[in-house]
């Protein structure tokens, strides 16, 4: 079967919309978070409402969540070279995106150069996105997730790749929502 070809309007459409929404939920999900544990130190340039403590909880853990979570979408975005591992004919790659005469390096998700994307995915599949009895000794333990991290480790993908997209497909609110 041959490897499908995205339109020209998928491509600005998938970039647009739905890339720009999982960068913004990963930074937004960040900052939010921080702002909800740390508020002496971190500030979202506004004043958080007061929540009961089963919202704060809540909104608290959907922030913590979020991160990872959207993080382990992007991942096989810019690692993945080919379409169609486990029937995925259509997931969207990084290379799709490129002006003329860019190429993307996909960048090898290792210990030294992305220790904590390292774990995302096996992570993510165990703790959020499966209801799996592999999850009873990770809830015993709280485990941690460093949000920093996984932001700053996925934003290096992200501030790497922008620039060489051709301009039609990348929005005013992409540039300037760049996770820094």
């Amino acid at each position: 079967m041959p490897e499908y070809v995205p339109t020209e309007n998928e491509k600005i459409e998938l970039l647009k919309q739905h890339f720009y929404y999982e960068v913004q939920l990963i930074g937004e999900g960040a900052a939010l978070w921080y702002a909800l544990n740390y508020p002496h130190n971190y500030s979202l340039g506004y004043t958080l409402p007061t929540f009961t403590p089963s919202l704060r909880r809540l909104i608290n853990n959907m922030c913590l969540e979020a991160v990872p979570l959207h993080a382990r979408g992007l991942i096989p975005f810019f690692t993945s070279e080919l379409r169609g591992r486990g029937g995925r004919d259509k997931d969207a790659l990084a290379r799709d995106f490129m002006k003329d005469g860019e190429t993307w390096t996909r960048p090898i998700i290792d210990q030294t150069n992305y220790p904590n994307l390292t774990k995302v995915q096996d992570r993510v599949d165990k703790e959020l996105a499966h209801l799996s009895y592999e999850r009873i000794p990770v809830a015993r333990l709280q485990t941690h997730w460093d949000l920093a991290g996984i932001t700053m480790e996925i934003s290096s993908m992200i501030t790497e790749f922008i620039p060489k997209c051709k301009d039609d497909y990348v929005s005013p609110e992409i540039r300037t929502c760049l996770l820094t």
